[in-house]
């Protein structure tokens, strides 16, 4: 959109037909720019979100790095403060939330402002700027706790050197802020509009909800084996912000001797800032904060990500602490143990394993295939909508980026939440295709991998009435994830050669009316579980894959398959072990295993999609992730 129709970057295609949609949430365009080269170069988006979070994760390691030397004058104690600010348990926990691993921004505009402060080097305040203004295109918490520690410092400079010595450094940064704040505008102003527009607004219940308690700073995640056993019952588990017990003793031991680091009482600030803006509406400072600013403070609804300001300043505090130690060691010998034996110590506290990665195929669907080449007009709606199923469509949409009528974000607009609303009913009113062709959806696409039970019997019912009504055409059909998927054009007064040119599959009649002859059965659909191999196990080509499946009317066939290849045969009605003890009167229970050998498959990941095929013809896929060999 920058490239092709820069005013209207906020306008992104999720939520149709609502505006300013990509302010509904981070719009995270610092970062983005620089995965501009490589999706030119061809990778595709999943490559990009990757390379950019490691590189988020490295940046901010290396920019706490630079702030404790800087501030301890020791190189080698500085390798100790990535950890405390890049890979603390609260930031492995936040592994999802992809901005909150690019804080390099706010730690170098910091660093900036002190080297500023101190030496009034014009080079120092220009950087501060542009760190300033970067900070806030990567991350609007960030940027707004930036700023509000950039007032901290600037006061307190004031308040140390006095009037005449600080009063000119102050007016200074104060303008190259404003500088800063100017040239944001164009990326702030979309979500005041979008907040007018739509009523956004976080109210005071849910900003207190996300605001931390002081039970948490005793909680590790349950990602940390080491201490998660232990501290598992504080804090109600909402948020992991304990910072280590090695970090904390160096950080008590680098405070005692503050008044030799350089600046050291602006990390004392930032430290006790990023405490209190993480306790939030607990504190009555975060409620002043959101009674006298409400516009800034009513838009954000984690004060508790504030707590980047105390991982700076824990960094700094305990390197510098590592450092004090050092210099009383008598040999080099000494302070190279006494450095490795406190990082690998403090490593071995923060370890979190295994890390909550989702595996996904980056290629596109048969359907988002033809959604990308389709002479379409109009929007997309897929059904069923709604979340968890939302997620997948939106980053599914990078493949052809029409407007989709779904969408998944910060907000939610009204239009969408009265759809979803409608569309959770049962039976499902005929007159939400109102709502559907009021959004501008002229092309719906049904994903039945997506239904199962009560909820796919409501959509075929829904479907059935549409088609025979002739408020839907059916247009194509093809393979997904070991079921189907239905494209349709919204069919009124749309003649039959307008659907023809669209490439119509003369076989989706057949199919359709093949799925929906199925209707009551799916609301007892099969259901079964792989025993071996594990999840995202490496296995060779002729591995046996092992499991059960069963059904009340009997299981009458399985097959395997992946989007690309297939299916395989499976042989089903072999003895399983404990399967007949746990669901007795289940026909078939004792001869419910079914084992297939891994099928020939470029090296690699793979997902393959096992299909329990009931004899009343309900289906139900079991997915399995494989690193063939």
């Amino acid at each position: 959109q920058t490239l092709r129709d820069p005013l209207h970057l906020f306008d992104a295609n999720i939520f149709h037909p609502a505006r300013g949609t990509l302010a509904f949430s981070e719009n995270l365009y610092g970062v983005a720019i620089l995965g501009f080269p490589l999706a030119a170069a061809g990778m595709s988006a999943m490559a990009v979100y990757n390379v950019l979070l490691l590189l988020g994760m490295w940046s901010s390691a290396a920019a706490a790095w630079l702030a404790a030397r800087v501030a301890s004058g020791d190189r080698a104690a500085a390798y100790l403060a990535p950890l405390a600010f890049a890979f603390v348990p609260w930031r492995m926990a936040q592994l999802s939330h992809f901005q909150f691993h690019w804080a390099a921004p706010l730690a170098l505009s910091l660093l900036a402002l002190l080297v500023y402060l101190r030496g009034r080097r014009p080079a120092a305040l220009v950087a501060y700027a542009l760190l300033f203004w970067w900070n806030g295109l990567c991350n609007i918490h960030y940027g707004l706790f930036g700023g509000l520690a950039v007032a901290a410092l600037v006061l307190g400079n004031l308040w140390l050197r006095g009037k005449q010595a600080g009063g000119r450094s102050a007016l200074l940064v104060g303008a190259a802020t404003l500088a800063a704040a100017i040239g944001l505008l164009p990326f702030y102003l979309p979500y005041r509009e979008a907040a007018q527009r739509y009523d956004f607004r976080r109210a005071a219940d849910e900003v207190a909800s996300f605001s931390a308690r002081p039970g948490d700073f005793l909680h590790v995640g349950s990602q940390n084996k080491l201490y998660f056993p232990l501290t598992k019952d504080f804090g109600g588990g909402r948020e992991a912000l304990f910072p280590g017990l090695v970090m904390t003793a160096l950080g008590v031991v680098g405070l005692r001797g503050v008044r030799r680091i350089p600046d050291g009482w602006a990390f004392v600030v930032l430290g006790a800032m990023g405490i209190l803006l993480a306790l939030g509406m607990n504190t009555p400072v975060y409620r002043l904060l959101y009674a006298t600013l409400g516009p800034l403070f009513r838009s954000i609804r984690d004060p508790i990500r504030g707590i980047v300001l105390f991982h700076l300043a824990l960094g700094v505090f305990a390197c510098a602490g590592l450092a004090s130690l050092r210099s009383r060691a008598r040999s080099a010998a000494r302070r190279r143990s006494l450095t490795a034996a406190a990082i690998l110590l403090a490593a071995g506290e923060y370890c979190a394993a295994p890390l909550v990665i989702f595996l996904e195929n980056p290629e596109p669907t048969a359907t988002y295939r033809w959604l990308s080449a389709a002479p379409l007009s109009g929007a997309v709606a897929e059904l069923p909508l709604g979340l968890p199923h939302d997620v997948e469509y939106v980053f599914q949409s990078v493949h052809h980026f029409r407007p989709i009528v779904n969408g998944y974000s910060g907000f939610f607009p009204p239009d969408y939440r009265e759809l979803e609303n409608r569309l959770g009913e049962n039976p499902i009113p005929h007159s939400v295709w109102g709502l559907i062709e009021s959004a501008g959806a002229e092309t719906i696409v049904l994903h039945t991998d997506r239904l199962s039970g009560v909820r796919e019997l409501a959509y075929m019912e829904f479907v059935e009435r549409a088609v025979s009504s002739g408020a839907l055409v059916a247009l194509r059909t093809s393979a997904h994830r070991g079921r189907r998927d239905f494209v349709f054009l919204a069919g009124r007064g749309r003649p039959k050669a307008a659907v023809s040119e669209m490439g119509a599959d003369a076989s989706v009649g057949a199919q359709l009316s093949q799925y929906l002859g199925v209707a009551k059965a799916v609301a007892r659909p099969p259901w079964g579980f792989v025993d071996s191999p594990s999840h995202a196990a490496s296995v060779a080509v002729g591995s046996p894959v092992f499991g059960w499946a069963l059904s009340e009317t009997g299981v009458g066939a399985m097959r395997v398959e992946t989007d690309d290849a297939g299916p395989w045969a499976v042989a089903i009605g072999l003895p399983h072990p404990g399967v007949a003890q746990a669901f007795p009167g289940v026909p078939g229970a004792a001869n419910a295993g079914f084992w297939f050998a891994i099928p020939k498959l470029r090296p690699g990941l793979h997902e393959l999609y096992l299909t329990i095929v009931a004899n009343d013809g309900a289906e139900r896929v079991l997915t399995l992730w494989v690193d063939v060999r």
